[in-house]
């Protein structure tokens, strides 16, 4: 996050990731990485391009490598400058949301019920209509595979499945929020793979 600076474009910081991982650990990148600065960070599945970064914007952040051939996946929002109390608000409804997904992830719970948990917190919040996507998917040697974790599948996580956890609220025109962690399932829970801190990062 050092890298990061006014006027820097989402394409200059998504090709600053990608180097670093290519350099650094000699890896491949598991998916195009998505960067989106401000109201970019609206779309979900934004194409980092030529917008420059501005003081008081958040930035989504999405990216992966491979290891061994199997993939990998975190999604970290950060803020440049001063979160209103709104923003603030969002964030914290997805991170409470994404938290206790990833704590209720086990073999004893379907991907339909843990769909059901995480898009609850955010409901309750009155931004379930901004929750414009399933709240995760298998990941494996691909970075979308079954099992998917949406209104849908009603069968039970299998201890050694892998899966990620990511809910976002996403407000046209103004900003987006999205946390994601992958969760390898065991019996009595889940262990959490992602180490990187899901407080609020202000840069």
């Amino acid at each position: 996050m050092s890298e990061v600076t006014l006027g820097i474009t989402e394409k200059q910081l998504a090709n600053t990731i990608d180097s670093l991982i290519k350099s650094r650990y000699y890896a491949d990148l598991a998916f195009t990485t998505i960067v989106s600065f401000g109201k970019n960070a609206a779309n979900p599945h934004h194409i980092p391009d030529s917008t420059q970064l501005k003081k008081n914007e958040c930035i989504v952040i999405d990216f992966g490598s491979r290891y061994n051939m199997y993939c990998s996946d975190m999604t970290r929002t950060f803020f440049y400058g001063n979160p209103d109390e709104n923003f603030i608000k969002i964030y914290n409804t997805v991170k409470n949301a994404q938290e206790d997904g990833c704590n209720r992830a086990s073999s004893s719970i379907t991907g339909m019920e843990l769909d059901r948990y995480v898009r609850n917190i955010i409901e309750k919040s009155g931004y379930g209509k901004n929750f414009i996507h399933r709240t995760g998917h298998g990941i494996g040697l691909n970075e979308h595979e079954e099992p998917y974790i949406d209104s849908k599948n009603q069968n039970k996580f299998i201890p050694g499945n892998v899966i990620t956890i990511e809910p976002g609220i996403y407000i046209p025109n103004k900003y987006g929020v999205r946390l994601e962690d992958i969760v390898l399932i065991e019996d009595n829970g889940g262990i959490n793979l992602n180490k990187f801190t899901h407080e609020m990062e202000i840069l």
